[in-house]
């Protein structure tokens, strides 16, 4: 039986063009946030380019603590952000400015019309430390208790070839690389038992591989789907280190689910640690194209072992509360961890354009959802005035 979801939204940006790909609780109950914005400081006038921004959100009063930019005189884009147990925030994401600052210990791994980047900020909202890879894409992001970082990407992202990679950040030491195949590498999940596993696609579906951290070598691979827009880009592991993924699919892999019911359904599913076994498999999705993924962490736990996943639909028949507004919303769902089985849906939308990337479950047990929005009147107060804003929402 579906339940309802309460949503309360809060616009964030200014008059330009904000979008919020991820977004993360700290203990104390903090948002952050990975972001990208045309507007000048994130709050204010429209300019040309596009900047990189973490931001430091308090929910309870509605106020921005920090935010911090990360620019150059070129493009920049975060999309992935982590808070570790010291309060420094973790971004990942992709620049194609030659100048874009560098502090600390920074370091560059090779160069190229587009980089990857990790910073790393201290509890003020200071950039503590950068590493660049260049002629690369950065998306997927994790870190681990030790400060190690881990990103995943695309290396060369301009070429007609590009391969799916996966690069270490030790906290000292030099950083090594691992170059998983053709394709892309979209999202990352560490198991807690030296182990990591990858999500991506290529142009003739999505791939799983698990990785041993100590050897840096593949152990595990899996596939799936065939079709070119097949794609799996997030994954989290459960307590047994065992992976769960979500994306978007145009052909089932699902043994017992149908096709999907239009051009693109979501896909959830889970593998047993070796990936030798499918334990689930299920579609997500209505009569019109229905997307997850994204750039953005869309896919979490929360504190019950229940999944919680966002995404974007243009279907006004999903198996879902609230109310299909607009050509384009976002949606919220969660799902059960044994068998995938929806356990509830909510549209998120109005007039305009909605698309929900990252989810976070604050300290609570509140979720979190945040993505971009073109509606005007979404949340209270109202629009910022761009052509679109971030927005961050409370959906439990």
């Amino acid at each position: 039986m579906l339940f309802a979801m309460a949503i309360v939204a809060f616009y964030l940006g200014g008059a330009g063009i904000d979008d919020c790909d991820d977004v993360i609780f700290d203990a104390a109950g903090f948002a952050y946030l990975a972001c990208h914005s045309s507007s000048e400081g994130f709050t204010g006038t429209d300019k040309k380019d596009v900047d990189a921004y973490v931001v430091k959100f308090d929910p309870r009063t509605a106020a921005i603590v920090y935010s911090t930019r990360i620019d150059g005189s070129s493009w920049d884009a975060a999309f992935r952000v982590v808070v570790d147990t010291f309060g420094n925030a973790w971004v990942s994401g992709t620049t194609q400015s030659k100048d874009l600052p560098t502090h600390g210990s920074a370091r560059r791994l090779g160069s190229g019309v587009a980089s990857a980047f990790v910073a790393r900020l201290d509890s003020q909202g200071r950039i503590e430390d950068i590493t660049l890879v260049g002629d690369a894409s950065g998306e997927g992001l994790v870190v681990t208790p030790s400060g190690t970082a881990y990103l995943a990407g695309t290396k060369a992202p301009n070429a007609e070839k590009t391969s799916a990679y996966v690069v270490e950040i030790p906290k000292t030491g030099e950083p090594r690389i691992l170059v998983l195949g053709p394709g892309t590498t979209t999202g990352l999940a560490l198991d807690g038992r030296g182990s990591l596993f990858a999500v991506g696609f290529s142009g003739k579906g999505s791939f799983v591989p698990r990785i041993n951290l100590s050897t840096w070598r593949q152990t595990a691979f899996r596939t799936i789907g065939t079709a070119d827009v097949d794609r799996v880009r997030a994954v989290v592991t459960d307590r047994e280190g065992r992976p769960h993924i979500l994306g978007t699919v145009a052909s089932s892999p699902c043994p017992t689910a149908p096709r999907p019911a239009s051009k693109t359904d979501v896909l959830l599913a889970g593998f047993d640690t070796k990936l030798k076994r499918l334990r689930y498999c299920s579609l997500f999705g209505g009569t019109a194209e229905d997307q997850a993924g994204f750039n953005g962490g869309s896919l979490k736990f929360d504190k019950k072992g229940n999944l919680w996943a966002v995404g974007m639909t243009r279907s006004p028949d999903l198996p879902a509360t609230g109310k299909f507004a607009g050509a384009d919303d976002g949606f919220v769902a969660s799902f059960s961890s044994k068998k995938g089985r929806l356990r509830s849906a909510t549209y998120v939308g109005g007039e305009g354009f909605e698309m929900l990337e990252g989810i976070a479950v604050a300290p609570d047990g509140a979720v979190w959802a945040t993505g971009l929005t073109s509606s005007q009147a979404l949340a209270s107060p109202g629009h910022h005035g761009g052509r679109t804003d971030a927005v961050l929402i409370r959906v439990k």
